[in-house]
């Protein structure tokens, strides 16, 4: 069984715009420099689990998705919105990423600087649409039948029409062969272990 969801969100005065367009249109809302960025990301708590203004993307799960859902009915219904959002890695570290929409164009700040593998400490993405994908799947361990729920969040400058034509996106891009499709965050949830 699968369900997507897709959210396409652009105003016709975005059609064509670069990413220089972009980074104008979002311009009053980020630090004007490197510094700016860091003091940021650096006021941020070492924990993000502490804040329940934060979305925490955990090895285990979601905390405080309402965050998240407020955030996405925002901009679903054309509101300029901002939401922090923190992931870790393998080892723990804390990502931080600040994604922004404004006049219905969109950027994302990651702050690498907790990682101790990462090598740039803030990288920026911008992009026109937000693609948000939900999942299920099963697969069969030790002789049951487990199934999961998979969430993806995507940014990009193509608008796809289809599921089809996503999901054909998608296969492409973790195959290496686009690379237009910048992740947001993602997410495994087991829903049932038959």
């Amino acid at each position: 069984m699968k369900k997507i969801i897709i959210l396409f969100i652009l105003l016709m005065s975005l059609s064509g715009c670069s990413k220089e367009e972009l980074i104008e249109i979002v311009q009053d809302k980020i630090p004007s420099s490197q510094e700016g960025y860091e003091e940021l990301f650096s006021s941020l708590p070492d924990d993000p689990q502490t804040r329940e203004d934060i979305f925490v993307i955990t090895n285990g799960g979601l905390l405080h998705k309402e965050v998240w859902d407020s955030f996405y009915d925002h901009v679903s219904n054309g509101q300029n919105d901002q939401i922090l959002i923190a992931r870790y890695t393998i080892e723990g570290d804390v990502i931080y990423e600040l994604l922004i929409c404004e006049n219905g164009g969109f950027a994302l700040y990651s702050d690498n600087s907790r990682d101790a593998y990462a090598s740039a400490p803030v990288q920026d993405v911008f992009g026109k649409y937000l693609y948000y994908y939900e999942t299920q799947f099963s697969e069969t361990a030790d002789s049951s039948d487990r199934i999961f729920l998979r969430r993806f969040c995507f940014l990009s400058d193509t608008h796809f029409e289809t599921e089809d034509e996503f999901e054909k996106a998608l296969e492409e891009n973790r195959e290496g062969k686009r690379s237009d499709l910048s992740l947001v965050w993602s997410d495994e949830e087991p829903l049932k272990k038959g």
